[in-house]
């Protein structure tokens, strides 16, 4: 058991710190310090679900993707520049790709650009 003047002076320090905490936030600045926090933490947490949604949606779109073959084919033609024999690939005039339209059936005989 702890003796009587330590528990007087734990009891004394504990009112005092709460005594402190208390005016602190009772106290505008205190208020003001909260209210601040509060709107930055919803505005935090809007933005973390509207993520959420977007990368749950994002997932669900590749998982449709995935199997689908056309999908596949026009993203090799449109970022690959990939092309089959006998189409006519055209190019923006204002566009300057680093990208040359290669015939799908001859990939094998693929030099390199200078």
């Amino acid at each position: 058991m702890m003796p009587l003047k330590k528990l007087v002076w734990f009891c004394l320090l504990m009112s005092e710190c709460t005594l402190c905490v208390t005016w602190y936030l009772a106290s505008n600045r205190g208020r003001a310090a909260i209210c601040t926090l509060e709107k930055e933490n919803q505005a935090a947490r809007a933005i973390a679900e509207g993520l959420q949604q977007r990368v749950a949606s994002l997932k669900a779109q590749l998982e449709t993707w995935k199997g689908d073959p056309f999908f596949t084919e026009q993203r090799a033609r449109e970022e690959l520049a990939f092309s089959y024999p006998g189409d006519v690939v055209f190019v923006k005039a204002h566009e300057q790709s680093t990208h040359r339209a290669l015939p799908v059936g001859d990939l094998e005989h693929i030099t390199p650009q200078t």
